[in-house]
């Protein structure tokens, strides 16, 4: 059976690093007699200084789109055939191994001496059932038309568009969503963390993707006037296999992470999918380097 999604969630598009979020712009205090203290030489004092640098802050909700080269492998059937399938083979492992990498490298900084634990705790066992936990929040909060558990739950851009639904949704119409069941595992498939410089900050990006297997009934009512009340008008159940992203931000020195934040909903690549997207990676980074040298 063919997987299903049941909400307005299209394919996450890839962006060059230095756009996946919004962060609030420097203030410029030297022109504002509101600038706050200043020190002799004309420096922000060190409260100014640490204002700043906390609305530099990148905001987990303001991450606009998912860390380049993250690919997800779909089922052994749906890989091509011969020597293309060892070229699609190694690809899925360096992609595994590049993020394992940063991973490492990061929780390896996180250590304040080389013999101590680091700072930085991944509680990769955690993330799985509370992926289940958003995943239903998030679904029970579109159905009933929840705008403030969706904004408390998803970034602005996964949000807009199941705004937009709601919007356009009919007053003689109300939903109910239910979980029958998980059909299967919820585990982590990928994992990123990579540091994003915007706007001043220096802080990191962590992105996890969990697969989540699972039968789902929404129920419709129809306003009855004549009997001046709500009706069941249709009941679906349905088997949908999702794959959601999560993004969280952890903070350079303490590596604290922020709240988690539902990003968007997505699906196994493809071969040429990918291919595809390896083409466009290469190409922003040949413009970026580019930049570097002038």
């Amino acid at each position: 059976m063919a997987a299903r999604r049941n909400l307005i969630t299209p394919r996450a598009s890839w962006v060059s690093p230095s756009c996946l979020c919004a962060v609030p712009s420097e203030k410029r205090f030297a022109h504002s007699p509101r600038g706050g203290a200043r020190t002799p030489d004309g420096a922000p004092s060190p409260s100014v200084q640490q204002k700043q640098q906390q609305k530099q802050h990148i905001t987990p909700a303001l991450i606009s789109a998912p860390l380049p080269g993250t690919l997800i492998a779909p089922p052994l059937s749906q890989w091509p055939k011969g020597k293309a399938f060892f070229r699609f083979a190694y690809d899925v492992l360096s992609s595994r191994g590049r993020r394992w990498l940063q991973t490492f490298l990061v929780a390896l900084m996180s250590r304040p001496k080389p013999w101590k634990a680091g700072q930085l705790q991944l509680n990769n066992s955690t993330i799985p059932p509370m992926a289940k936990e958003l995943h239903t929040d998030m679904l029970r909060a579109f159905a009933t038309g929840d705008r403030e558990k969706l904004k408390a739950l998803c970034t602005v851009t996964y949000l807009t568009p199941m705004l937009v639904s709601l919007d356009k949704r009919p007053r003689t119409k109300r939903y109910k969503w239910e979980l029958v069941e998980w059909t299967g595992k919820a585990r982590i498939v990928a994992q990123s963390i990579t540091p994003v410089a915007a706007g001043g900050s220096s802080d990191m990006i962590r992105q996890v993707t969990v697969h989540l297997p699972s039968r789902q009934r929404r129920i419709e009512y129809a306003w009855n006037a004549g009997a001046r009340e709500w009706e069941v008008a249709s009941q679906k159940e349905a088997d949908v296999d999702e794959h959601l992203i999560l993004v969280s931000v952890i903070f350079p020195g303490s590596y604290q992470q922020s709240e988690w934040r539902i990003l968007s909903a997505t699906r196994p690549s493809t071969p040429e999918e990918w291919e595809k997207e390896k083409q466009l990676i290469e190409k922003v980074q040949s413009v970026e380097m580019e930049s570097y040298k002038l």
